[in-house]
């Protein structure tokens, strides 16, 4: 998993293991318009499932959904 900030910076995740992960948690600026995150990964089965989600002080806003070996989720939100 790879995580941009919008920046130009970017974090990646590998070597990932087991059934789950959850990622740290993101803080945006109180100036931040929108925010949109895309994940991709590679699933163990044809029924791997991978879910983004956007959450904004406790509520989720958005989430995204993907099942299969190959997994790709977008999640956008717009604070305005």
């Amino acid at each position: 998993a790879v995580v941009s900030d919008g920046k130009g910076g970017n974090e990646s995740f590998t070597s990932l293991s087991g059934s789950s992960w959850t990622s740290p948690e993101y803080t945006v600026p109180s100036s931040a318009i929108a925010i949109a995150a895309a994940v991709s990964a590679t699933g163990t089965s044809a029924t791997s499932t991978l879910n983004l989600q956007i959450w904004v002080d406790g509520v989720m806003k958005s989430e995204g959904k993907s099942t299969g070996a190959v997994l790709s989720a977008n999640a956008s939100y717009s604070f305005q």
